[in-house]
C-alpha cells in the first residue's frame, strides 16, 4: 500500500473517529442545557477535540444539532417502515403490532435521549428542525395511522375507533413511561430499561390493544 494510501485511511478512521466523539458529547450537552444554552468550546472540551472540527464536520453547532436529529430520525424511520407495512391477514396484524411495541420499547432502551431531545426540538421548532422532523419522526406516525387503518379496512380492527387517536395513545404511553423511567424507578422499584421489565410491558401494552381492557362478567354474576 502506498504511503499516500495510507494516510488517507488513517485520515478517515481520525475523521470518522472525531464525528463520533462530537455527537456523543453534543447529545449530552444539549440534554441537559438545550442548543441555545450549549457552547461549541463546552461540545469540542468534553469531546476532547479542537473546536473548529464542530465547524469543519458539521458547518457549526446548529448544523450538529440538526445531524444528530436526522441521524435519530432516520434510524427509527428505517425500523418502523419495515414494520408498518399493510397487515395480510389478522394474525400478521397481531405480529406486526407486537413488533412494532417491541421494536419501540427496544430503541428507547437503548437511546434514551430521544424524548429529551425532541423536547429540545419543540422548544425551538425551527424551520429546518421542522422539515428533519416531517421527513423522520412525522412519518413513523403517519405509517402507524395507515397501519392501523388498514387493518380497520381488512376487518382486523375495530372500525369505531379513530386510527390517529390510537396512534397518538401508542405512541404516548410508550413515550412516557420511558421519558419518566426514572420515577418509576425511584417510587416503585421498577426499571423499564431492564430486560425483563421491558418485556412484561411490552406484554401488557399487546394484551390491551389487543384484547381491550373490559373482561365480560362469568354467566349469572352481578
Amino acid at each position: 500500500m502506498s504511503p499516500s494510501l495510507n494516510g488517507d485511511s488513517k485520515e478517515k478512521r481520525s475523521n470518522i473517529k472525531s464525528v463520533e466523539r462530537l455527537m456523543s458529547a453534543a447529545i449530552v450537552l444539549f440534554k441537559a442545557k438545550g442548543v441555545d444554552g450549549t457552547s461549541v468550546r463546552e461540545i469540542a472540551d468534553l469531546a476532547e477535540v479542537n473546536p473548529s472540527l464542530i465547524n469543519y464536520h458539521f458547518g457549526g453547532k446548529e448544523g450538529l444539532y440538526y445531524h444528530i436529529l436526522e441521524n435519530l430520525g432516520r434510524e427509527e424511520l428505517k425500523i418502523f417502515e419495515l414494520v408498518l407495512s399493510a397487515p395480510r391477514d389478522i394474525s400478521d396484524f397481531r405480529s406486526k403490532l407486537i413488533m412494532f411495541i417491541e421494536q419501540f420499547i427496544a430503541l428507547h432502551c437503548k437511546r434514551p435521549e430521544i424524548f429529551v431531545l425532541l423536547e429540545r426540538f419543540f422548544e425551538r421548532l425551527d424551520e429546518k428542525g421542522e422539515e428533519i422532523f416531517q421527513e423522520t419522526f412525522m412519518r413513523i406516525f403517519k405509517n402507524l395511522i395507515q397501519f392501523l387503518e388498514s387493518a380497520q379496512e381488512r376487518g382486523f380492527a375495530n372500525p369505531k375507533l379513530n386510527a390517529m387517536h390510537i396512534a397518538v395513545l401508542l405512541n404516548g404511553a410508550l413515550g412516557q413511561i420511558y421519558r419518566f423511567n426514572h420515577c418509576h424507578e425511584h417510587f416503585f422499584g421498577i426499571n423499564y430499561r431492564q430486560e425483563d421489565n421491558a418485556k412484561a410491558l411490552a406484554n401488557s401494552i399487546i394484551e390491551l390493544f389487543l384484547s381491550g381492557l373490559f373482561v365480560e362478567p362469568p354467566s349469572g354474576s352481578h
